[in-house]
C-alpha cells in the first residue's frame, strides 16, 4: 500500500475552503490524503468530516512527528504566504516536501496557487476542480427554499472593514429570514444590528458544520467576503457575496452558484494596493452599496418580486386555489395513465460509451419515455444519436457544472418522472418499469439503490458497494424521482457530488431504497467523474461472473421477473 500524502493547511476558514480544489486534485491522482489543519478556528475540521477524499484529519503534533519520521510519501505545505513563517521550521530537513509556488501567485489567483502543488505531483494542467464541500442540507432547522440566510460577520480588527452595514435593513425586506454566525458578527461600528423580531437567530447556537448544513438548505445566502460566505459557496447553495475593499478575482473561479456584488467605485478593490487610503478607512464602497440593490439580487435568485402586501410566513398550509381553478378529480375506478419518464444523460467526451447508453434506453420495456442528451464535450457525439422522436440531443457550450447540466435537463423534461441515465453504466431492459412501479405504489419522492454492483473492464474485477451512513441515500446513477421534487430543490452547481446532495436534501422518509439491484451495473474506468476507492469498508470483492450474468443472461433475467420482491413500503 502506498504511503499517504500529508496536506498541511493553515489559514482562516475562507482560505481553507478555497484549497478544496487541491484536495480533489490529490484524490483524483489516487493519493490517500491526510489533512494537517492549523486553522484559525479549530472547528474548521468539521467541514471535512465524511469526505471520502480525506483519509484522516490531524490538528495536534502527532502528524508533525510522523512527517519528520518520513512516514508520508509526500508533504504538501499549502500554507498561504502570510502564515508560512510560523511553520517553515517544521519542514527543515524533511524529505518529500513539494516545492512551494511563488508567493506572488497567491495574490494573483489563490486557487491556481493551491493547485500548483498538485501540478507538481502530476495533475494535468488543463483541469481545475471546483471549490466544494461535500456537506448536505439539513432541514431540521426549518430552513427551506424560501429562506434567506444572512451571515453578516467576518473577522474582527482590520478585517471588520469588509462588513456591509445593510444586513438589518435587508432582513426587514423578507418574510423568511435566518441569521447565522457569532455574537460578534452582529456588532458593527460599536452598535449591535437591529434585526427584526421575525428574523430567526441561530447565532452562537450551531457548530460550524451545522451552520453549513443549515445554509445548504436555504433558498439564498447573503454574506460578506468571509469564511461563512465561502462555506455557503462551497456547499452549492445560491450565494450572494458582498465585496468592497477586498478583491474577488484573485480568489480564482468561484462556483457558479455564487454572485458577487460591489458598488463599483473606481478605487475598489484597494486591499492589496492602498488599503482604504482613498476613503480614510471608511470603506465607502460598502456604504454606497444600497439595500435595494442587494434585495433585487436576492429576489432574482429566489425568483420572486416584492409583494404589495405582506406574505404569510413559510411553513403553514398553502391557501387552496379557488374551486374553479382546481382540476376535476378522477373517477374512483379510473385506471391511472402511465407517466412519461424523462431520462437525462449529461455527457462529455465519452464517445465509446454513448452507443451502449442509447441502446439501453431504446431497449426499455416501459413505453412513455424520452432521452435528453446534454453534450458539452470537445468531441461532439451528435453523429451517434439515431433519428428517433424519443431522443433529444442538445449541444452545450463548455464550462457548465454537472449540477447545472442536470438542472437544464430537468427544466427541458416533458415527464413528471425523471431518471438519471449515466452514459457509462449498464441498465436492464426492465429498469424503468421496475422503478416507476416502485414510486407509484409508494409515498416517496425518489427511489434508487443503496447497494449495487461495480465492474472494472480493464481488470475484470467486480465489487459490491453497500452504503452504511447515517442518512438515507441512493446512488446517483440509479435515481428516479418526481419532477416536483427537483422543482422544490434543484441540483447544486457543482461538478461532483450533486446527486448525493440532492438525495440528502430530501426528507429521509421520502427516499426509497429498492430491494432488487439486478437492473444496474456501474462501471469503473479512468474517466469516472467521481474516483472509486474500492479498498474501503463499504466495498466487497465479488466474482466477476455476478456482473457478467446480469448483463448477458437476459433470458434468466426475464424468467426472474415474477420473483422480484415488491419495492412498495421498503425503507432501507
Amino acid at each position: 500500500m502506498n504511503r499517504p500524502v500529508l496536506l498541511h493547511l493553515a489559514a482562516g476558514v475562507g482560505d481553507i475552503v478555497l484549497a478544496t480544489p487541491l484536495i480533489a486534485a490529490l484524490d483524483r491522482l489516487g493519493h490517500d490524503v491526510e489533512l494537517l489543519l492549523h486553522a484559525d478556528y479549530p472547528a474548521t475540521a468539521e467541514l471535512f468530516e465524511d469526505w471520502a477524499a480525506v483519509r484522516a484529519i490531524h490538528a495536534g503534533p502527532a502528524a508533525a512527528a510522523r512527517l519528520r519520521a518520513g512516514e508520508y510519501q509526500a508533504a504538501v505545505p499549502a500554507i498561504p504566504p502570510f502564515y508560512w513563517p510560523r511553520f517553515r521550521r517544521l519542514y527543515a530537513g524533511v524529505r518529500g516536501v513539494v516545492a512551494r509556488p511563488p508567493d506572488r501567485l497567491f495574490y494573483q489567483d489563490v486557487q491556481v496557487w493551491y493547485l500548483a502543488f498538485a501540478r507538481a505531483l502530476g495533475f494535468p494542467a488543463g483541469r481545475h476542480p471546483g471549490v466544494r464541500l461535500p456537506i448536505a442540507p439539513d432541514r431540521r432547522y426549518g430552513v427551506g427554499g424560501a429562506t434567506v440566510v444572512l451571515a453578516p460577520g467576518c473577522k474582527t480588527g482590520v478585517m471588520a472593514a469588509k462588513r456591509w452595514p445593510g444586513f438589518a435593513e435587508l432582513a426587514r425586506r423578507f418574510d423568511d429570514v435566518a441569521v447565522v454566525g457569532t455574537a460578534d458578527d452582529l456588532r458593527a461600528g460599536g452598535r449591535t444590528l437591529d434585526l427584526p423580531p421575525r428574523a430567526r437567530s441561530f447565532v452562537d447556537r450551531l457548530s460550524l458544520r451545522q451552520t453549513a448544513e443549515l445554509m445548504a438548505a436555504a433558498g439564498a445566502v447573503v454574506a460578506n467576503d468571509s469564511g461563512l460566505g465561502h462555506v455557503a459557496a462551497a456547499v452549492g447553495v445560491p450565494t450572494l457575496l458582498i465585496f468592497g475593499p477586498t478583491p474577488d478575482r484573485t480568489l480564482g473561479p468561484l462556483p457558479p452558484n455564487v454572485r458577487v456584488l460591489r458598488s463599483g467605485l473606481p478605487c475598489e478593490p484597494c486591499w492589496l494596493t492602498a488599503r482604504l487610503a482613498a476613503c480614510g478607512g471608511a470603506a465607502t464602497c460598502l456604504l454606497r452599496l444600497e439595500t435595494d440593490t442587494v434585495e433585487r439580487a436576492v429576489r432574482e435568485i429566489l425568483g420572486t418580486t416584492r409583494s404589495a402586501t405582506p406574505r404569510a410566513r413559510t411553513g403553514g398550509a398553502p391557501t387552496p386555489p379557488p374551486a374553479a381553478a382546481r382540476p376535476p378529480a378522477p373517477a374512483p375506478d379510473a385506471p391511472r395513465p402511465q407517466p412519461v419518464v424523462s431520462c437525462v444523460m449529461p455527457t462529455a467526451d465519452r464517445r465509446a460509451f454513448v452507443p451502449t447508453a442509447i441502446a439501453r434506453f431504446l431497449a426499455q420495456d416501459f413505453a412513455p419515455r424520452e432521452l435528453i442528451i446534454l453534450d458539452d464535450g470537445a468531441d461532439a457525439v451528435a453523429d451517434l444519436v439515431p433519428r428517433d422522436p424519443r431522443i433529444r440531443y442538445v449541444r452545450l457550450e463548455p464550462g457548465r457544472s454537472l449540477g447545472d447540466k442536470r438542472n437544464l435537463g430537468c427544466q427541458m423534461a416533458r415527464g413528471e418522472l425523471i431518471a438519471h441515465w449515466d452514459d457509462d453504466d449498464w441498465m436492464a431492459d426492465w429498469r424503468l418499469s421496475y422503478q416507476v412501479n416502485a414510486l407509484r405504489n409508494a409515498t416517496h419522492d425518489v427511489c434508487g439503490l443503496n447497494s449495487l454492483v461495480f465492474f472494472e473492464p480493464a481488470t475484470g474485477r467486480a465489487w459490491r458497494y453497500r452504503y452504511r451512513g447515517r442518512r438515507a441515500w441512493v446512488a446517483g446513477g440509479t435515481l428516479l424521482y418526481r419532477r416536483t421534487l427537483w422543482q422544490r430543490r434543484p441540483f447544486a452547481h457543482v461538478d461532483e457530488g450533486e446527486d448525493s446532495r440532492f438525495v440528502w436534501g430530501t426528507a429521509p422518509d421520502r427516499v426509497l431504497p429498492l430491494p432488487d439491484d439486478r437492473f444496474y451495473v456501474a462501471f469503473i474506468h479512468a474517466a469516472n467523474t467521481s474516483p472509486k476507492r474500492t479498498g474501503g469498508s463499504r466495498w466487497q470483492a465479488i466474482p466477476s461472473a455476478e456482473a457478467h450474468d446480469r448483463m448477458h443472461d437476459r433470458a434468466r433475467a426475464a424468467a426472474d421477473m415474477a420473483a422480484r420482491p415488491s419495492p412498495s413500503g421498503t425503507h432501507g
